[in-house]
């Protein structure tokens, strides 16, 4: 075979010395060969400010596959391209999906589904397993929190302490000790950093992703391969690079890949992770990171193909919808009160069997939400904070958070106080784990909390009480004047209130 043929293809599949050594003829001598890859390779490469064990710095080569997945990344960034907004709020950094999937690749064994019914109990964690489902979960708020704030030692630091909180060797400073966490899938030794070497690592890194000439993709890659070589604590090293490298995203407008779970899209591929980190370490690799940034490219290639097939089938879902409604005739709306001669438990007993309405929405009678709400006067003050908050969302969130909270508008400009998760997914029109994201996120917020009942399997939430409610002397003479309507079947109202010496007036159309 021509050498030079044979070192195009070598190159063109990007492979690791252990991977050339199984792809060439015999009789070519491999150690001849590789160092004449490598230094083919180092002539076009990039050298980066970060060092490792040896005291030599990183480098990497900007393959095609690198580029053909910055392609398709910045189509998608083209496509849902809007004026950056300082005030609205944080896209969010961690999906449930990812909280669960994040801990699931450093060995967790909760499933989804418990994970899930965990987050949305309310109850502190009873077991370790809990406690990282938690310490993801309190990282992902608190990076979104301070999306915008500059990636410092402080920073990482505070990340590493609340990912780590709670957990046996968990801490917010460096490793002391030369013994790390990694765990190699087939026992391999690596060297890593001394303890009074991290200082001055983590600082070059911080540096690096400060650099206004490095593209976000690479810094996005090399935060999370940098992490996994340096493991600068004694815990959750891989956990704290993989939410770096999604702030970094976040925060340079790749707003689209927080709907996504990076986290399980790696699960899905098996131990290439792993590998692509091992290439990384290998002595014989020479300090060459391609190998790892290649292979996150790719996976954030892939995870752009799943949102747009996510997006396809939800509009085909729609219209599909639409073509099985057309097939039916119009009829008048079905009588919804009692026969006058009915009884008052013959009423009772429909009113129950009615409540859920044939948009899936689950009701409860006025003596219910007094119960739950102590009585209707303190229900309203209640609901004209939580309905304050929505508002602001609407006004200022990110795309899916405002769907979000136009829905939870319009299901108390109706009169319904509890829904369910089901609910969310089909007026939002997104998945059940999506839907299952916004409850967390607006829990977190107070404006929704959970009854501890169930409808068809699915918890009851109702709008939260949490909240320090709007006192009737607040409210302005003229706070809910007029212009009652309804816009695509949406009850909408326009207020003027006031608050405390401020007068604020917001008109919001949800369509």
């Amino acid at each position: 075979m021509d050498r030079e043929k044979l070192l195009k293809h070598l190159e063109e599949c990007y492979s690791s010395k252990r991977d050339m050594i199984s792809r060439i003829p015999l009789g070519v001598q491999p150690d001849s060969l590789w160092q004449e890859l490598l230094n083919l390779r180092r002539s076009s490469s990039t050298v980066m400010p970060l060092y490792g064990c040896n005291d030599k710095p990183y480098w990497y080569v900007t393959t095609n596959k690198m580029i053909a997945s910055s392609e398709k990344i910045v189509s998608v960034l083209f496509e849902n391209e809007t004026e950056f907004d300082p005030y609205a709020e944080a896209p969010p950094v961690s999906t449930l999906e990812e909280v669960f999937f994040t801990g699931y690749i450093d060995g967790a064994q909760i499933t989804m589904q418990e994970a899930m019914d965990f987050l949305t109990s309310g109850k502190p964690p009873r077991d370790i397993e809990e406690q990282l489902i938690v310490n993801n979960r309190m990282a992902g708020s608190y990076a979104s929190k301070n999306l915008y704030r500059t990636i410092d030692v402080n920073y990482v630091c505070e990340l590493a302490g609340i990912l780590t909180e709670g957990m046996d060797n968990g801490s917010p400073d460096f490793r002391s000790t030369d013994e790390t966490d990694y765990v190699s899938p087939n026992g391999e030794q690596f060297r890593f950093p001394p303890p009074q070497a991290l200082p001055s690592l983590l600082n070059s890194l911080c540096t690096f992703l400060a650099d206004g000439n490095v593209h976000p993709l690479i810094k996005s890659a090399v935060a999370q391969a940098y992490m996994t070589v340096i493991r600068p604590f004694p815990e959750g090293n891989d956990r704290l690079g993989r939410i770096l490298s999604s702030v970094i995203l976040l925060r340079s407008g790749y707003t689209f890949f927080s709907e996504l779970s990076l986290s399980a899209l790696i699960a899905r591929r098996g131990y290439a992770y792993y590998e692509a980190a091992a290439n990384i370490l290998r002595e014989e690799n020479a300090d060459d990171m391609t190998y790892f940034i290649e292979y996150f490219l790719e996976l954030l290639s892939r995870a752009v193909d799943e949102r747009r097939l996510r997006t396809q089938n939800a509009e085909n879902e729609l219209r599909q919808a639409e073509i099985e409604m057309a097939r039916t005739t119009l009829s008048p709306p079905s009588h919804t009160g009692p026969p006058e001669d009915m009884t008052a438990a013959q009423e009772t007993e429909v009113t129950s069997e009615e409540n859920s309405f044939p948009d899936g929405f689950y009701t409860v009678s006025p003596n219910e939400a007094k119960q739950s709400f102590d009585d209707s006067n303190s229900l309203e003050i209640s609901l004209a904070r939580v309905r304050d908050e929505l508002y602001g969302i609407v006004n200022g969130g990110s795309t899916i958070m405002k769907s979000c909270a136009k829905l939870l508008l319009s299901i108390m400009n109706n009169n319904i106080f509890s829904f369910t998760a089901l609910d969310i997914q089909k007026g939002c029109q997104v998945t059940m784990k999506q839907a299952s994201n916004l409850i967390v996120h607006m829990r977190e917020k107070g404006l929704i909390e959970s009854s501890e009942q169930r409808i068809n399997g699915y918890v009851i939430y109702q709008f939260g009480k949490a909240l320090p409610p709007l006192m009737p002397e607040d409210y302005s003479e003229d706070m809910m004047i007029g212009d009652t309507r309804r816009i695509c079947g949406v009850l909408i109202q326009s207020s003027r209130y006031s608050s405390g010496s401020s007068a604020r007036s917001r008109r919001t159309a949800i369509l």
